[in-house]
């Protein structure tokens, strides 16, 4: 068992190490020597100056806008010069999808894609390999360029991890101010409102939510009393009820404790009924233990 885990450990580093490589290499080019004019005879735009990539391509070279518009509004129903169903600009999309592909940015690149390729930019895809619905490369690069744009601009809105970083530091200067008994259930909307204004975050007006932590968000309604009385209900019946030695009972306070660190697990009806009913069946319903 030891070695698989230090196996496992093993390679999840090795994967990361190899998704965060391909993610920061440049593939080769002569930025002196690109070509200004496109096939059917327009010229590009070469922002050389601004050398972020997207798979290791730039993003702001071989661009033709004129083309792009005019061969995107042939294939797709959403027009070029609006949103995608992510409230994202198009254009936006559409240059980091190609770019992703290593596609120029103008007619011949647009014809190049897929009709299911093109359904993925109009529904806010904006990265090839993203387009598949789960992938854990797709997951690691989403980070990575949410961060990057971040670190850049100080502006969250393009990695949800991002945001919920922007989430918990509003959380963390709320309590910095109102750490003992909290600002009140009936007052956190009001004091995050507060708290945005003041840090003068980049989100967007409808992202800025409450802490989509549990604990935070506990800390920030009740103070550090409220905190620990929450903990101490959590944590003390089955301390006393020798619960935490019930495989079953472990693994659910286990999933249940995890769920709180990106969300605020109880705040919504599904997630109190989860928890509510899970800790009670299994801490109170169960009356043998499995015998291994």
């Amino acid at each position: 068992m030891s070695l698989f885990i230090i196996a496992s450990f093993t390679g999840i580093c090795f994967y990361l190490h190899s998704v965060i490589r391909d993610y920061y290499r440049v593939l080769p080019l002569d930025l002196s020597k690109l070509e200004q004019y496109t096939s059917l005879g327009n010229k590009y735009i070469h922002n050389t100056k601004d050398l972020s990539t997207e798979n290791g391509n730039y993003l702001w070279i071989y661009i033709q806008r004129d083309e792009m518009r005019e061969a995107w509004n042939k294939r797709s129903d959403i027009p070029f010069d609006s949103l995608d169903r992510k409230n994202q600009r198009i254009v936006n999309t559409l240059v980091r999808f190609l770019t992703s592909k290593g596609l120029r940015k103008d007619a011949g690149g647009v014809n190049r894609l897929s009709q299911n390729e093109v359904e993925a930019i109009g529904n806010g895809v904006s990265n090839v390999i993203f387009i598949r619905e789960f992938s854990f490369r797709g997951r690691i690069y989403e980070f990575l360029w949410g961060y990057d744009e971040y670190r850049k601009s100080a502006n969250p809105s393009g990695s949800s991890i991002m945001q919920r970083i922007e989430f918990w530091k509003a959380s963390v200067n709320i309590i910095k101010d109102n750490w003992l008994t909290g600002v009140g259930t009936g007052d956190m909307n009001e004091a995050f409102q507060q708290q945005y204004e003041k840090m003068h975050s980049q989100l967007a007006p409808d992202k800025r939510w409450r802490s989509h932590n549990q604990f935070l968000s506990i800390f920030v309604g009740f103070g550090i009393i409220g905190l620990i009385w929450f903990l101490i209900s959590v944590f003390y019946p089955p301390i006393v009820t020798g619960k935490f030695n019930d495989y079953f009972f472990l693994i659910f306070f286990i999933i249940a404790m995890l769920s709180m660190i990106p969300g605020d697990t109880i705040e919504s009806q599904a997630g109190v009924t989860f928890f509510a009913f899970f800790y009670s069946f299994l801490m109170w319903g169960r009356k043998e233990e499995d015998v291994f």
